[in-house]
């Protein structure tokens, strides 16, 4: 899966982590279950258009 332009991610009750790259960085996100957690652009200072690659989920 490949998702541009990616700032949030909504979490639920699995633990979950989010693969992202910006240009030859890669860089993952955990994300906080049951709410909103800034990712890629949102997450970095300098504002740079992150690529969701892969979103991995466990009980």
């Amino acid at each position: 899966m490949e998702i541009p332009a990616v700032y949030s991610v909504k979490g639920n009750d699995y633990s979950t982590t989010v693969d992202m790259t910006v240009g030859t960085e890669e860089k993952s996100f955990d994300i906080t279950r049951n709410a909103w957690t800034p990712v890629g652009e949102a997450a970095e200072p300098e504002g740079c258009d992150y690529l969701l690659v892969e979103i991995r989920t466990s009980e």
